[in-house]
């Protein structure tokens, strides 16, 4: 799941929401982490991993303010599924790998599925 070139990089969780208001709140927390990670170890690296039920590929269209904004770093988005089972999924596999967990407010059973884990992440709303 993770490719030797991604070691470096800071892989943050994004769990997004399907519906496009809160998207500058969003964006804003989301630049606010990224940036914080670089500045710990200026890998300018990141590693977006993307739950949403928006799907492929609606789920850039929130994200594509981020992107064009911030061209100097080196993203890579993956997309990891749609549902809560999906989420389960990939924590069981990249728990110890992930920086970061950004969550929209109202994806109860998503949080639901963080809190089962034990995993701390970041709430936007």
């Amino acid at each position: 799941m993770i490719t030797p070139v991604e070691d470096s990089a800071h892989h943050i969780l994004l769990v997004l929401n399907p519906r496009p208001e809160g998207g500058d709140t969003y964006l804003d927390r989301l630049s606010s982490i990224v940036y914080e990670r670089i500045s710990m170890n200026k890998s300018k690296r990141i590693v977006f991993h993307v739950i949403s039920p928006l799907g492929r590929p609606f789920y850039i269209e929130k994200l594509r303010p981020f992107i064009q904004n911030n061209i100097g770093l080196s993203l890579t988005i993956r997309f990891h599924g749609v549902s809560p089972d999906d989420l389960e999924g990939f924590l069981k596999k990249s728990l110890g790998r992930i920086d970061s967990i950004l969550i929209e407010r109202d994806l109860l059973e998503y949080r639901r599925v963080l809190d089962k884990h034990g995993v701390e992440y970041i709430v936007i709303d």
